[in-house]
């Protein structure tokens, strides 16, 4: 921690400015209040340490998100019991096929919920309500490539 401090400090220095020891107190706040503190594992073992905390996380999530079993290994028809699934008639069906349009795929955007982040980008629903008119054919376009090329992720 107190590396971080020489470090911001040093780094004014070099730019020329004499820093406020206000400030630096604040930097160095703001950044203790983004680390986690204590963690405790899946065995029950509380962390303190930055490094071992770091360390359990990155094994946490690379065990969640690691690949355990193909879908040729999963058996759907016993996962999910047949008698409680309404089905299509042929004309949901149909209708549910294919290319989605610009102005169903501007509909489902202004119906989505707000402070939420459709895609792995980031970028809340707020933003593409506010620059639809910007950036929805882009939009729509990366979609329909999407479909065309079987990647929609």
């Amino acid at each position: 921690m107190r590396g971080y401090y020489i470090r911001s400090k040093m780094q004014w220095i070099e730019e020329g400015e004499k820093p406020s020891s206000f400030f630096l107190n604040m930097e160095t706040k703001h950044f203790i209040n983004k680390t986690i503190p204590k963690l405790v594992n899946e065995k029950g073992e509380t962390i303190c340490k930055q490094d071992k905390i770091l360390e359990e996380a990155k094994n946490y999530y690379k065990k969640l998100y690691t690949k355990t079993e193909s879908l040729s290994e999963v058996n759907l028809n016993s996962e999910i019991p047949d008698s409680d699934i309404k089905k299509l008639n042929d004309t949901l069906k149909e209708s549910l096929e294919g290319e989605i349009t610009y102005n169903e795929l501007t509909t489902a955007m202004r119906r989505m919920k707000n402070e939420k982040s459709p895609g792995s980008d980031g970028f809340t629903n707020e933003f593409f309500k506010f620059f639809w008119i910007n950036v929805g054919k882009f939009v729509f376009r990366s979609i329909i490539y999407g479909y065309k090329r079987g990647n929609y992720q």
